[in-house]
């Protein structure tokens, strides 16, 4: 029984920085992310003063509710992925937004921010899951089970 407890007490410091580093690196990239909300809502200007995307087009997200002008941009990422993205927002071949946008192009870093934003959309289809927990559970799960086996070998 002592083992058990040696054991236990050498796992317990690992054991803690993964359920502390867990949601640290689940949360990695929400600040860009709001900052992606936040130019295409409006909420934030963009810097050289162009139209924030939600007056024309429609986007299906919590807290957003866009126009009907232009496409829905909802499934954006999906279709052209990270780099088709950052080629369309860099361009804006598009009539309507290439006389919009003409003198106000967008900087890299909001083009950064609006691909954070869409892609979290897009993994946002689904309700969310909850995988942090799990995660985390099936990780002790798995540290008690090499633990008890190994003290099982000591002591049989």
């Amino acid at each position: 029984m002592a083992g058990l407890f040696t054991f236990l007490f050498r796992c317990t410091p690992l054991l803690l920085l993964l359920l502390i580093a867990l949601p640290a690196w689940a949360g990695q990239g929400t600040e860009l992310i709001g900052s992606g909300k936040a130019l295409f809502t409006g909420a934030q200007k963009f810097s050289k003063g162009g139209a924030p995307c939600v007056s024309c087009h429609a986007f299906a997200y919590p807290g957003v509710h866009g126009g009907n002008l232009a496409p829905d941009l909802t499934r954006m990422y999906e279709g052209f992925g990270e780099q088709g993205m950052k080629d369309v927002l860099k361009s804006l071949e598009f009539p309507t937004m290439k006389r919009i946008y003409a003198d106000k192009p967008l900087t890299d870093e909001e083009i950064s921010a609006l691909i954070a934003f869409a892609r979290d959309a897009g993994e946002k289809k689904s309700p969310d899951t909850g995988k942090g927990p799990v995660a985390a559970g099936t990780a002790l799960f798995f540290c008690g089970l090499i633990g008890l086996t190994l003290y099982k070998r000591r002591i049989g």
